[in-house]
């Protein structure tokens, strides 16, 4: 479990890679016939990112959420979740590149620092209490939804700047 684990987390920014590829050219190319391959991607991605997150669970005998890196891995994983989502909700394809990004960035960090990270386990092991896995997963989600409408924000506000003809003050 724990070479297969390591297997898994070694290939999930590779599909986030070839999920914000399919993205990218949505996003500029604009060309129907990506978007049927965009969304079965991500799905194969978040279907592996599930993978890695259980497997270490069952792995460590823990919630991931004691140190800094394992919390990245769960919020990129939150990120998706919450995209495919509005995206099923909405299906509107295009902003995708910028959430995947996102997501690519906090996996990405998380793979290449996780290891790096010693988990000292006299320290923490008071709060290896199933309830303060669920209280900081909760908090987790919110901080994602949070990073979520905050790229919708920033996206809206460079819109309207790309939109708005320039006024003179």
């Amino acid at each position: 479990m724990i070479q297969l684990s390591h297997i898994v987390q070694t290939l999930l920014p590779l599909f986030y890679s070839g999920t914000l590829f399919f993205y990218v050219l949505i996003y500029f190319k604009k060309e129907e016939k990506l978007w049927k391959y965009a969304s079965p991607f991500m799905l194969a991605t978040f279907v592996i990112h599930t993978f890695l997150i259980y497997s270490k669970s069952v792995m460590y005998g823990r919630c991931l959420v004691y140190n800094l890196f394992e919390s990245m891995t769960l919020i990129s994983f939150t990120i998706i979740l919450m995209y495919m989502f509005i995206e099923r909700l909405t299906k509107e394809k295009s902003i995708g590149m910028f959430f995947v990004l996102l997501a690519l960035l906090f996996q990405t960090l998380s793979d290449v620092f996780s290891p790096l990270e010693k988990l000292d386990l006299a320290e923490v092991s008071k709060l290896f209490n199933p309830f303060v896995g669920a209280y900081v997963s909760a908090l987790i989600i919110c901080y994602t939804a949070f990073t979520v409408s905050a790229l919708y924000s920033v996206l809206y506000l460079s819109l309207i700047h790309i939109s708005e003809p320039t006024r003179p003050y």
